[in-house]
């Protein structure tokens, strides 16, 4: 009985040692992955690195980590209860040909951003940064006033995801379901300039940030609401406007 194989169609010789090379390569993948299984069955993770094959349709291999769960909680924001806006002096924006009164807003507070080198290259690391007036980092957008008395938000497109567009202050925001909304969208401006997991342009960086920071930028949200913080926020900085109006009388 002849114990020559071809691979598929492929009779080449050289193509069948190749393919015996790829079945060892994925025996010893088998048994890493059996390994990691095991650790995570047992000891609830797994830190090295493991390929994991799906499919969806077809096949597919990626590597993969599974390490421990980090849990999150206010207290991995200093002085959490102390998050603050700042509020600038008066500027004069413009949108679709009429012109009004702006005021630019600022995060005041100490956050998470990626650490970057002297040439502004991310390391890889995140490390805890001071928010505040002034830093293009903290910016979080600017304050319009229109000239019916309304105040509206114009957020800043910066902070890693895509904001729905201008939306208006109110002092309660809990008043109807549409206040509500506008102030979800204020607190997640907020919660993404607080954990900065990299700008919307920075896909891979994001692939690379902490399961502890992504998880706290996304419950953060929920925090600045359920706290007061985005009401006392939106009334900080309608009491700003009010100076500025009077200042400017």
């Amino acid at each position: 009985m002849s114990k020559k194989f071809v691979v598929d169609n492929n009779s080449d010789p050289e193509a069948a040692q190749e393919a015996l090379r790829n079945l060892r390569r994925t025996i010893q993948l088998g048994k890493i992955a059996e390994r990691a299984l095991k650790a995570i069955q047992t000891e609830g993770h797994y830190d090295g690195q493991v390929v994991v094959v799906s499919r969806d349709g077809y096949y597919g291999a990626q590597v993969h980590r599974f390490p421990a769960y980090q849990s999150v909680s206010r207290a991995d924001i200093p002085n959490w209860d102390q998050l603050a806006v700042v509020c600038g002096d008066k500027t004069t924006g413009s949108h679709g040909g009429s012109k009004f009164d702006q005021v630019p807003v600022w995060l005041q507070a100490t956050g998470w951003a990626p650490d970057r080198d002297e040439n502004a290259n991310p390391t890889g690391r995140w490390e805890r940064v001071r928010l505040g007036e002034r830093l293009a980092r903290a910016r979080l957008g600017n304050c319009r006033m229109k000239k019916c008395g309304e105040v509206t938000f114009d957020p800043s497109t910066l902070l890693g995801f895509n904001p729905e567009g201008v939306f208006r202050i109110k002092r309660n925001p809990d008043a109807s379901s549409k206040t509500r909304a506008e102030a979800v969208q204020f607190a997640k401006l907020v919660a993404h300039c607080l954990v900065n997991c990299g700008m919307s342009h920075e896909w891979q960086l994001r692939q690379k940030c902490p399961q502890k920071l992504l998880d706290l930028q996304r419950v953060a949200q929920h925090w600045l609401i359920e706290d007061g913080i985005v009401k006392r926020m939106f009334n900080d900085m309608l009491d700003a406007i009010e100076v500025v109006k009077v200042m400017g009388a």
